[in-house]
């Protein structure tokens, strides 16, 4: 698992890193996870890696609504990985909650359509 950046310490992996670490995992034959959830926080003026998933079929990259967009209440997030993971995970979600709420869907949508969203 990569938190991307860091969580607690902030750091940012740069794009030779991670991509040598895919490179590895694709050699080894095994997945990364790519904990993106803070990835648009910038936390380094300029320094915003590609997301993982982008780089490698053996990165799975997931996101959140909650962290760095502030909108933790809406509890949306998103995972982009091989279908058959994916998949698993949409199985094991519908054991938690059936959907989200049309309010969330909503916020979420209106957020990321704002102009001033980068």
């Amino acid at each position: 698992v990569l938190n991307i950046p860091n969580n607690p310490t902030g750091a940012v992996i740069n794009e030779v890193q991670l991509k040598t670490i895919l490179k590895w995992a694709e050699e080894q034959d095994f997945y990364v996870l790519c904990d993106e959830v803070y990835h648009e926080l910038e936390l380094i003026k300029g320094v915003v890696p590609p997301y993982g998933r982008s780089l490698s079929k053996k990165a799975i990259s997931v996101g959140s609504m909650s962290k760095a967009y502030g909108l933790s209440g809406l509890r949306l997030g998103w995972i982009v990985g091989p279908k058959e993971i994916v998949q698993k995970c949409w199985e094991g979600k519908d054991y938690t909650t059936i959907s989200n709420t049309p309010l969330s869907d909503f916020l979420a949508t209106l957020f990321l359509l704002l102009p001033n969203y980068s």
